[in-house]
């Protein structure tokens, strides 16, 4: 098809348009009404399932994990102070602990210095005992004794440091419901039902003292405070762009209508997208909403540009506001679907990752871009066509003696003279940078490009420098093929080959005389050692898989709850 008979199509609608001027507003606003309606249906979605699809393997296997050990989350405190061991900071822990159990939604356990099992050996055999079982003493001579029995389990050096100036807690969680369980009853998604809470309860007056300070870590409690910090920078970030873009239609368009027209189609796209994404139970990406925000705002301003710049060039030559506006539609209908097009087709190809989230992104991405683009083409021609028709410029010349016409002319005329240096200058300067895209990495640090000065991250990354804490951790779960295969010592020493390997990672944390590594290995070799009169010696896997059973039926029977966070019941 020929670009007139395109052109010719595109003025047929022109009229339409101007026939039909308030019945097309009439539309608009309701659809933008609706949309305005379902705003407030429009939750943010949980990145973390958002990333990995149903059928991902790694899916798969943290559903397996999460269905025996519970969930993959938890949150964590560093607890830094003088000396952990003073009564008040162990008080402190036995109520922030409780607390934290009480009120958190799908808590599990906690584990902290004033809640752990200690194997020791009495008259009677072994015992495995919590030594603040029975309160926080304050006796300082029975403290000193509690001190030095914790420092000598290799295993606690995970959760106390060897100078007892930090001490962690860790809330393990259970699994979080599917969503279409929880969403019965709240919209609200588990990972901000624990974060919420968890952040009003650790930040409160009652667990502030000059005495220690309480660092909280953990997804989700860290992504509940990066959604509560990024909802008002984004809402900044885009009101200063918004700002911006209003300041440059005023210099470049110098019109009320013309500036007004691209912010009205920027609401009402917006509102229509986002709004009928609430009504349609989509959540947004919060880390990647300003992705669709942006293009709609530049889009916008694009397409506005080009159609008022074609009215306001007829309105002077025929001086008839309805007529140039049906040519404005006529000539730039074709060229603004044409790059409409494209650009869904760019961003809708996003979908082919197989990544949710960059799903999301490409299908409001050009969704966006579809809404804005219908918004400009029936509401700018419509709104422009209101007004008074004025007499032709006759006088005045085909190009006008606009400062921006005049450069524009000048940088297109020196391009036309220097064409062939121009284009060697762009291929020497290409061929020279095709080396430095071997040189691009994927930089996923979030310290590096949000910085410290956000004051949740400077936190975190406080925590990483810590002797105790860090900020990412992950499991390894082991599947054998034949019943009570843990109780192995081949097994055993295997997984001690593996747990050393990962503690030798470049990026795994180093504890100082330990592993940072959790297993139940912790528990078999404590077992081990206090059966041999606490000999350092034998802080090892047993040699016999009899040893082995052994070592797990006494800690059973000594009272030990902690072997079943590590293995399951058929060992």
């Amino acid at each position: 098809m020929k670009v007139q008979k395109i052109n010719n199509k595109f003025r047929k609608f022109g009229e339409f348009q101007i026939r039909n001027r308030w019945l097309l507003i009439a539309i608009s606003v309701i659809f933008a009404a609706v949309g305005m309606a379902g705003l407030k249906h429009l939750t943010p979605h949980n990145s973390r399932e958002s990333w990995f699809e149903d059928g991902e393997q790694i899916k798969i296997n943290t559903d397996k994990f999460e269905a025996q050990f519970g969930n993959n989350e938890n949150i964590l405190v560093v607890v830094e102070a003088e000396d952990v061991f003073d009564p008040e900071v162990l008080q402190m822990m036995r109520d922030l602990g409780n607390e934290l159990l009480d009120s958190i939604p799908y808590a599990d356990e906690v584990t902290s210095l004033v809640d752990m099992e200690i194997s020791v050996g009495t008259e009677e055999g072994i015992q495995v005992i919590n030594p603040f079982e029975n309160g926080i003493p304050t006796n300082p001579a029975e403290l000193d004794s509690i001190r030095q029995l914790v420092l000598s389990r290799r295993a606690l050096a995970k959760i106390v440091s060897g100078d007892c100036t930090e001490a962690l807690m860790v809330l393990s969680l259970t699994e979080f419901p599917p969503e279409e369980e929880w969403s019965k009853e709240t919209k609200l998604d588990p990972m901000f039902q624990v974060g919420e809470p968890a952040i009003r309860i650790i930040t409160s007056d009652r667990y502030k003292s000059d005495k220690y300070e309480l660092k909280p870590a953990g997804m989700c409690y860290t992504e509940t405070e990066e959604r509560d910090f990024f909802g008002p920078e984004m809402g900044k970030r885009v009101g200063i762009i918004f700002l911006s873009m209003l300041i440059l239609l005023i210099i470049m368009i110098r019109s009320f209508k013309g500036v007004l027209a691209p912010v009205f189609t920027i609401l009402v796209s917006g509102t229509t997208v986002f709004g009928f994404m609430g009504w349609l139970g989509i959540g947004f990406e919060q880390s990647m909403v300003m992705l669709p925000a942006l293009l709609l705002i530049a889009l916008s301003v694009a397409y506005s540009i080009h159609l008022t710049n074609a009215f306001k060039r007829f309105f002077r030559e025929t001086g008839k506001r309805k007529e140039s506006a049906i040519m404005a539609v006529e000539e730039t209908g074709w060229p603004l679907l044409f790059t409409a097009i494209t650009t869904i087709g760019s961003v809708i190809s996003f979908a082919t990752v197989g990544i949710p989230t960059i799903t999301w992104v490409g299908m409001s991405c050009g969704a966006v871009v579809f809404a804005n683009w219908l918004f400009v083409i029936i509401l700018l021609p419509i709104i422009l066509s209101f007004g008074k028709d004025r007499p032709t410029e006759k006088s005045a010349p085909t190009k006008q003696n606009r400062w921006l016409d005049r450069i524009l002319l000048v940088m297109g005329n020196w391009v036309v003279r220097r064409k062939n240096s121009i284009l060697i200058t762009y291929t020497l300067v290409v061929v020279l940078l095709v080396p430095a895209l071997f040189r691009v990495y994927v930089d996923m640090d979030m310290f590096n490009a949000m910085g410290q000065k956000v004051p949740y991250l400077k936190r975190v990354y406080e925590i990483t420098q810590s002797q105790l804490g860090s900020y990412v951790s992950y499991n390894v779960s082991i599947d054998f093929n034949e019943e009570g295969a843990v109780k192995s010592p081949e097994v055993l020493k295997n997984l001690d080959i593996l747990v050393d390997s990962i503690s030798n990672f470049e990026l795994t944390k180093k504890v100082k005389n330990n592993s940072s590594v959790f297993s139940i290995l912790d528990i078999i070799k404590e077992m081990n050692q206090t059966l041999h009169s606490d000999s350092a010696e034998y802080y090892r896997i047993p040699d016999t898989r009899e040893e082995v059973a052994q070592i797990l039926l006494l800690y059973e029977m000594s009272g030990g709850t902690k072997s079943f966070n590590w293995i399951d019941e058929d060992y």
